[in-house]
């Protein structure tokens, strides 16, 4: 059964697969997630949220640079298990764990991933995919709200949530993976 997209939520595609099968499809630059063996496809996001990726990615590749690791930005899949597959806005490996990177996708929890808000997927990456996060050992999740100008991290352990901290943009991210600062974010404003 095909779900028709709304604003308030991805597209449900219905189609019940594994992991190999989804990574059998054709490639696409649409975001795509396999949760429980079911394909959810969003909308491509608007300028504010891919601006804010893009300057978030930089900071990570350039703290991998300087210090070892590898960072990734979307449409980077990642494989969870068999059955769950998701597209985290941008990621970081630390330089010992590097080799869950795969030639087509990364196999396994990065140390690090980011989520920037969108209007149609709020109630998803405070959800669902923070608990698939926490639950696959992901030890940092950051949700950037574009509207609330907030980072909070999110510290994993043991398959849940342990510690979460907010601050607004402009001051320090209080990550214990990556020394990103106050990565730029008090200077990006939307446009208009």
């Amino acid at each position: 059964m095909t779900t028709a997209p709304s604003k308030s939520s991805p597209f449900v595609d219905g189609a019940r697969m594994t992991a190999a099968e989804y990574f059998a499809l054709p490639e696409t630059k649409q975001r795509c997630d396999l949760i429980d063996g079911v394909l959810y496809v969003s909308p491509s996001p608007d300028f504010f949220h891919q601006k804010l990726v893009g300057v978030l990615y930089v900071t990570l590749d350039s703290f991998a640079r300087r210090n070892g690791g590898e960072a990734f930005v979307s449409p980077m899949d990642v494989e969870f298990d068999p059955l769950v597959t998701r597209q985290p806005d941008a990621g970081y490996i630390r330089p010992g764990r590097v080799g869950i990177i795969g030639r087509h996708h990364v196999v396994g929890p990065p140390d690090l991933v980011v989520e920037v808000h969108s209007p149609s997927n709020r109630r998803i990456d405070t959800g669902d995919k923070l608990e698939i996060y926490a639950r696959y050992g992901v030890a940092e999740i950051w949700l950037v709200d574009p509207v609330r100008r907030t980072v909070t991290v999110h510290t994993g352990q043991d398959g849940r949530i342990a510690r979460s901290e907010t601050v607004p943009f402009g001051e320090r991210i209080p990550s214990s993976v990556v020394d990103a600062g106050d990565a730029g974010l008090d200077a990006i404003q939307p446009p208009g």
